[in-house]
């Protein structure tokens, strides 16, 4: 009796475990992962969406959940079976992370109002103007690779207010993802005012998922991403380019 009370209760502990919901979360980073009209969407969620069905629903829609960078990338850190998407996939978070994708090629770039005809030609440049980014942003490590310190740095916790400080002429630069920054530009009253000041690093963005996620979900994710991309579904292809940001 006792070995069968055992034996039950490590089946439901068992149970337990592989029914562990994975949560997802993302920012506003449009046109990527967004808000609008109360609903999360963007290219990434239409991916995840997809996946979600090729996978039985084992995961829902309900689950995704918008959260500033900061905070959903801290969780993605540090708490077991987490998601967070978009993520640019760099050498500092190789091994951070288990990854599934990837979605997007993508372009960091520094961002300029045209009238101030800003030149970048060297690194020692950067060092003349003012810059905001976003901690733990692939534009962060960026610029800290080009021989900038933190301290040189100013921070936004997204990227709607870095827009507004170029935008008000609180800062010089702002570095940014580019398809992302063109989002921003569009949408304001002046979208002729700026430019690409400079290119900064090239990545690609993926699915990020803390190191505590089973590699059996890790697995069948990616599985059906590779299903959809075969079916060469949706891209950045879809998503114009605006021209005021071509370098």
């Amino acid at each position: 009796m006792l070995k069968s009370s055992i034996l039950m209760i490590l089946m439901i502990s068992a149970l337990q475990i592989y029914a562990v919901n994975i949560k997802f979360y993302c920012d506003e980073a449009p046109p990527y992962n967004y808000s609008e009209e109360n609903k999360i969407t963007g290219i990434a969620v239409d991916w995840l969406e997809e996946m979600f069905e090729i996978t039985g629903n084992k995961y829902k829609t309900e689950d995704i959940k918008l959260v500033p960078w900061a905070r959903g990338y801290n969780l993605l850190l540090n708490k077991p079976n987490t998601c967070m998407f978009s993520v640019a996939r760099t050498d500092e978070r190789e091994n951070k992370f288990l990854w599934v994708g990837p979605i997007s090629e993508v372009t960091i770039v520094l961002l300029a109002k045209k009238e101030h005809n800003i030149k970048i030609n060297n690194n020692d440049d950067l060092k003349k103007y003012s810059i905001t980014t976003m901690k733990n942003d692939i534009s962060e490590f960026a610029l800290l690779k080009k021989g900038l310190n933190k301290k040189d740095l100013e921070y936004s916790s997204n990227n709607t207010e870095n827009f507004l400080k170029l935008k008000k002429g609180r800062v010089d630069l702002w570095a940014c993802e580019k398809s992302v920054a063109s989002f921003e530009i569009n949408n304001s009253d002046k979208p002729d005012e700026y430019v690409c000041a400079a290119i900064l690093e090239k990545s690609e963005l993926y699915f990020a998922f803390n190191k505590k996620t089973r590699k059996e979900d890790i697995k069948e994710l990616q599985t059906a991403f590779n299903k959809l991309k075969k079916k060469n579904y949706k891209d950045l292809n879809d998503f114009k380019e605006y021209p005021f940001l071509k370098h």
